[in-house]
């Protein structure tokens, strides 16, 4: 995202959600720029920093580091849902 100028403002990336919503990573002031170009379109911005969490894996080997985490998260949720209640 540029200002008016073409100075850099943010570099958000946009992610399409499974339903069909679009969502920004970036500062605040993401919101304020989307906002101020957006006018006259049918839109509507929510700030949902405190809901959802953006991680950015990068490097050489960050397929691998993310493969990694992935079967770990998919054995802890098996391994959740194998427990017994005891509530």
């Amino acid at each position: 995202m540029c200002d008016d100028a073409g100075g850099i403002v943010d570099n958000g990336t946009v992610i399409r959600s499974d339903d069909g919503h679009l969502i920004t990573t970036g500062l605040r002031s993401t919101k304020g720029w989307i906002a101020d170009h957006a006018r006259g379109l049918d839109i509507r911005l929510e700030d949902r920093l405190a809901s959802i969490t953006v991680v950015a894996v990068q490097g050489s080997r960050s397929l691998d580091a993310m493969v990694k985490a992935r079967r770990a998260a998919a054995m802890r949720s098996r391994a959740s849902v194998s427990r017994p209640d005891t509530g």
